[in-house]
């Protein structure tokens, strides 16, 4: 796979959270967004429990950036908070063809010569 196929979005954190509680207590999540708010007012968070996964999306990636750089690797009740950037493919880059390139089908001879 080529790299130009795929448009990198960074305005987007994948957060990795050893603690289940930020998926199940109303307190807990609420002091996790607090982490995330004086980087940006308008963020918005998608929790996914079973990989536990919070994806954190900014309305500027120079905030996201910030936001990594600060709060990367400190400590969140008690364990290590580990940020990543989110890579978002562009769905249109992949539905277009690829030019100059061919594809040929390569069959061996039914009978031998």
């Amino acid at each position: 796979m080529h790299f130009r196929n795929f448009h990198y979005s960074f305005g987007s954190l994948i957060a990795c959270l050893a603690d289940g509680e930020v998926f199940t207590q109303p307190e807990t999540r609420a002091k996790f967004e607090s982490l995330f708010r004086p980087y940006d007012r308008d963020l918005t968070f998608q929790y996914f429990k079973s990989f536990k996964r919070v994806r954190i999306n900014f309305s500027n990636p120079l905030s996201a950036a910030d936001a990594r750089i600060q709060l990367d690797k400190t400590e969140f009740l008690g364990k290590e908070l580990k940020l990543y950037f989110a890579q978002v493919k562009n769905a249109f880059l992949g539905l277009s063809l690829v030019g100059g390139i061919k594809a040929f089908l390569v069959l061996s001879p039914i009978n031998p010569p």
